[in-house]
């Protein structure tokens, strides 16, 4: 059953964090946009090296193709590093915007500023439930991450497609 508590939020605390937390919904939109570019940029030299990749759909997806990318395919080896290490740093800040986007805060202790979220298990038949807890400085530092990560991937984005490996090159 669900129960309806008093977390302790207050309206100042929501003002606070709101820009934050804004910043990395928007920048996770950026990126996840970004990310699909890349795919498509990146499908010829894909399919040219004998990998068969399936469009991918919804940000966890595009996360784990864009790497499988990077690793198998020689042409874009030299990205590799700085991809994957964005990537993990990215998966990071995920769980935030995730949990922002589908958790349920359960408490708020004002002396750390820490949120208690609860969220449902998507992948569980029984609606089980975990407990992530997320501090307001973690919220403003993935703001910051989260804006320099789509700035990156956007940037990577437009140097594939100048390189000249894009979709016009399919179409012709």
């Amino acid at each position: 059953m669900t129960e309806i508590v008093d977390h302790g939020v207050t309206g100042k605390i929501i003002r606070e964090i709101s820009e934050p937390v804004g910043l990395v919904m928007i920048n996770c939109t950026f990126i996840e946009q970004s990310l699909s570019a890349i795919f498509e940029i990146t499908a010829d030299e894909v399919y040219a090296a004998g990998r068969k990749v399936k469009r991918p759909f919804g940000l966890d997806d595009k996360i784990k193709v864009c790497g499988k990318i990077f690793r198998n395919v020689d042409t874009l080896a030299h990205y590799k590093e700085a991809v994957q290490s964005n990537l993990q740093q990215l998966k990071k800040i995920k769980v935030i915007r995730d949990t922002f986007a589908h958790g349920t805060v359960s408490k708020f202790e004002a002396a750390s500023t820490v949120f208690t979220f609860s969220v449902v298990n998507p992948e569980d038949d029984h609606h089980t439930l975990h407990e992530v807890r997320i501090s307001a400085e973690n919220i403003r530092i993935a703001a910051e991450m989260s804006y320099s990560l789509a700035t990156l991937f956007q940037k990577l984005a437009a140097d594939l497609m100048e390189r000249g490996a894009g979709p016009g090159d399919r179409h012709g």
